[in-house]
This record gives C-alpha cells, structure tokens and sequence, in this order.
C-alpha cells in the first residue's frame, strides 16, 4: 500500500473520530436536556421523579461516553499527525540512501495509521452507545412527564393529596395488576371511540393481529379509504383499531381519522356486493357523481368487484377494481347472502361451453324462452364482460350484450 493512502486513512480516521466525539455531544445534551424536563416536572411527585432519576443517571453515562469519544478523538489526531511525520521522515531517509533508516520510519508510520484507525473505531462505538443512553435518557423522561401529568390530574379532580400511582416494576415496565392505563400512555394514538368509522390519511396495512409483524401482513389500504371500526386494543405502548373484518390497522392520530357517514350508506367491502335497484346505478370516473363523469350503466343483479370503500362528504361509494365509483347506498346495493351450490363466478375474461347439448344465449338474464337468440356448441369460447345475477342464480353477460348460464354443469372458465 502506498504512503499517500496511509496518510488518507489516518486522516480519515482522526475526521470519523471528531465526527463522533460531536455526535456523542449532542446527545449528552439533548439527554440532559430531557432529565432537567422530567425533574422539574416531577419535582413534588415521588412517582414521576423515579423515571427523572433515571433519565438523570442516563444523562450522566451519556456524558462519560462523550468525554471517552472526544478522548478517542484526540488519540486519532495524535497518531494522524505522527503518521504524517513519520512518512516524512521515511521519505528523507530513503532520499539520503538510509535504507535502514527508512524502513523503521516506514514500519513506525504504519503502525501509527493503525492506531488511528483504531482509535477511530472506538470514537464510533462510543457515539453509538451515547445516542443509545440518550434515547433511553428521553424516554424515560418523557415517561416520568407522563405520569407526573396524569397524578396532577388525578390530584385536581379528588382534590386531595396525591396518591402515589402504581410503582414501577425492577424492570421498568408497569405491572400487569395496575389499573387501565392513563391516555398518557398512549401519547398520539386514539385511546377511544369517537365513532364507528375512519377514514385513511396515508396508506398503510392490515394486519391479522394486533403484534405488527411483516408475516401478518394481509392487505393494502390506500390513503382516503374508509374502515368500519368496531373497538380499540392495545399493544405495548401503542393502540389498534380492530375492524369489523377481524383485522388490525394503526390508531396512530396522524394517519387515521374518525368521520361520520349519513345514515344508509355502506362502509364494509367484505363479501360480494350486487346491483339492488330496479332502476340499476351507472360507473363513475370520480367520486362525486357528476354527469359527465357517469361511463357505464350497470342493470339490476350485476355483480361488483369492490376494492374498497370511499368518502365523497358524507356519503360513501364503492371502488370497484377497475378504478371505477358506484353508490354505496344501502337501497340500491345489497350483499349477495348465498347462491346456488353449482353456479360460479367468472374469475378470468373468458370462458367455454362444456355441457354436450351445449347452451343458450338470451336478451335478458331471467331466461324466458322467447328471449332465446342462438345456441352455443361445446367447446365455443365467450367472451365475459359482467356477473349478473338473476335471484340467487347467477348469469354472464357477454361483451355482445346477451346472457349464458354460469352453471358450472354448463360454462367454464377458461384456464
């Protein structure tokens, strides 16, 4: 390895060294800074000013990390520096033929560059152990605040002396026999229910139980969807909405917020969804249903594919899968309850005729002999633009406007 690098790598490091020492410096006093709150916060609760002496001797190892950093620093610099005179002096011998000479000042500087490099190291692990200390310095002080708060609060209701809230365990955690924790607790999350329904800020997840974890992960929610919420659990020191299909999403206040829907409008996805209304409904670009913005007329018994569901005012629609809006209105879409055992849904664009007598297209989906229009041989491939249903039964509407059966004794879906 070259001089010139030795001398990059021992500059290098008194830099990263410096570097750290500043680091564990700023959060010795942002730690400080946290424990001076906590303590006068806490000064006449017995309770709190536990949690403020911790953050205290906190503060203090934070500070001792600091000066062992600033310390390290200085060791860096020191072997920079006799790294960088070294090599002078190893370029000197070695211009005056002093072979010898040069060779020990050559071994002399790589071991200074080494002890940089080390000193470097520890400056780093030192920053690390300070930003560490320093943020469980502030939360505990920000523990101590919160109980300090809630026993004043307690204090001014009773009007009596205050009474000493439940002690911390050995390991700093509440016991599992203390009473249901204060809101303060929960320090930006919901603690109860305003209403039934809330509205998405910013997209997130779903989750089938209230341990967030990757592996639990079960869906998507994207931003501005409306849930239906039926209670609030907690886990740790954070809250979960628990929704009506059973699964969890975040309470955090910044990404949900509680709404209220007019009376006779949907808010749930789960299940299958259909066209109730005689009059049938009409897709929509956008949510708020305006004339120009109708693009399909959908007739009564087709069948929706729902992503989720949104808030237009105080209303609600449904987006479909296609990115496409239709009422949420509870008069004119209904959930489909049960259909007959050997009719299917379509779940691809396309499907053929397997019955050996094969089938018959109709005008309409209640399949009156005299709306007959021609039959389909087996093995015939349709083209599917819609589910409709028909009572229970369920039909396809193909892209040419007629009607097949989706008994699977008769059609099915192309693989």
């Amino acid at each position: 390895m070259a001089v010139s690098d030795g001398i990059k790598a021992a500059s290098d490091a008194a830099k990263s060294s410096s570097d750290a020492a500043n680091g564990a410096n700023s959060y010795d006093s942002k730690a400080a800074h946290a424990a001076s709150q906590a303590a006068s916060v806490a000064s006449e609760d017995a309770n709190a000013a536990s949690y403020a002496k911790k953050a205290a001797s906190d503060s203090s190892r934070v500070a001792s990390d600091a000066v062992d950093a600033a310390s390290d620093a200085s060791d860096a610099k020191v072997a920079a520096s006799d790294a960088k005179s070294l090599s002078d002096e190893a370029a000197s011998d070695a211009a005056a033929g002093d072979k010898a000479g040069a060779s020990n000042a050559y071994n002399d500087f790589w071991n200074k560059v080494s002890a940089a490099s080390d000193a470097a190291k520890a400056a780093s692990a030192a920053e690390s152990d300070a930003e560490k200390y320093a943020n469980d310095a502030i939360s505990a002080a920000g523990k101590a605040t919160s109980i300090a708060n809630s026993d004043a609060a307690a204090r001014a209701t009773s009007g009596s002396a205050a009474v000493p809230s439940q002690a911390p365990s050995a390991n700093n955690q509440f016991s599992q026999e203390a009473a249901v924790p204060s809101q303060n607790e929960y320090v930006g999350y919901y603690t109860k229910l305003v209403t039934d329904t809330i509205i998405t800020k910013h997209d997130m997840y779903r989750y089938s139980g209230k341990k967030f974890a990757k592996a639990k992960k079960i869906g998507f929610v994207p931003k501005g969807s409306v849930l239906h919420v039926i209670m609030i659990d907690t886990s740790g020191d954070t809250t979960r909405f628990l929704l009506r299909d059973g699964s969890y999403v975040t309470a955090l206040k910044s990404f949900d917020k509680f709404v209220s829907i007019k009376a006779g409008y949907r808010i749930d996805t789960e299940g299958t969804w259909y066209i109730s209304s005689k009059k049938g409904v009409y897709e929509h670009t956008g949510r708020t249903f305006k004339h120009s913005k109708r693009v399909r007329y959908l007739r009564k018994g087709t069948v929706l594919k729902v992503r989720r569901v949104v808030k237009s005012g105080s209303l609600t629609r449904f987006q479909l899968t296609n990115g496409r809006y239709v009422t949420a209105k509870s008069t004119m879409v209904k959930q489909l309850k049960k259909t007959h055992k050997t009719f299917s849904y379509v779940s691809s664009k396309k499907v053929h005729v397997v019955n050996a007598k094969g089938a018959y297209q109709y005008q309409s989906p209640d399949f009156k002999k005299r709306d007959r229009i021609s039959a389909v041989k087996k093995g015939q491939t349709l083209k599917v633009k819609a589910v409709v249903l028909d009572g229970s039964k369920s039909r396809f509407q193909l892209t040419n406007g007629h009607y097949v059966t989706a008994n699977v004794k008769f059609v099915r879906n192309n693989k």
